[in-house]
């Protein structure tokens, strides 16, 4: 076993022993990724049904966004992190290069922006995944409940890839095994 391997093994035994979360695990990322979906969903229900405005749905969608931005970026005093999530080169890196790939370094924005931009996305599946099923949708635009459910899996497994400076086969393939 090598040294980088034995080194994330001590690395999630002190986090357990913090009482921290493991953040460099796909299925905490997964499910993080899942609660941010369905928290998306749950609103833009509440908005069609008459419950809530757009402006409380962006609301919560954007609280739960700005809670796992602070996880991601290593703020979040309950998730151990490892230097892919705290040092500037590594996952901001990979995050700019994915979606700001022709921004000058100097204009590149913060890691709390590539975040954010990021799990925006995410969330966004779950926004247009309701108005897609809703009755007033454009024909061209609809969806059937099976293509909405692989939309958002196949968003949350991209996002969690890339969260992860993971191949999306790979981790989509772990992220499979952690449910079966």
């Amino acid at each position: 076993m090598g040294d980088a391997m034995l080194l994330g093994f001590q690395q999630m035994i002190d986090a357990e022993r913090a009482g921290q979360t493991w953040l460099n695990s796909v299925p905490v990322v997964d499910g993080l990724l899942g609660e941010l979906q369905q928290v998306a969903w749950k609103a833009r229900v509440q908005e069609a049904m008459g419950e809530i405005s757009a402006a409380t749905r962006a609301y919560k969608i954007g609280a739960k966004v700005g809670e796992l931005v602070q996880i991601f970026d290593g703020r979040h005093p309950g998730y151990a992190v490892i230097p892919w999530n705290t040092d500037p080169g590594q996952m901001k890196g990979h995050l700019i290069n994915t979606y700001w790939c022709d921004s000058e370094p100097e204009d590149a924005p913060t890691i709390a922006d590539v975040l954010e931009r990021t799990l925006d996305d995410c969330a966004a599946a779950s926004v247009f995944g309701v108005e897609s099923l809703l009755r007033g949708c454009h024909p061209a635009l609809r969806r059937t409940a099976d293509q909405v459910a692989d939309d958002l899996q196949d968003t949350r497994h991209r996002t969690g890839a890339c969260l992860m400076g993971l191949p999306p086969a790979i981790y989509e393939g772990m992220a499979w095994k952690a449910v079966h």
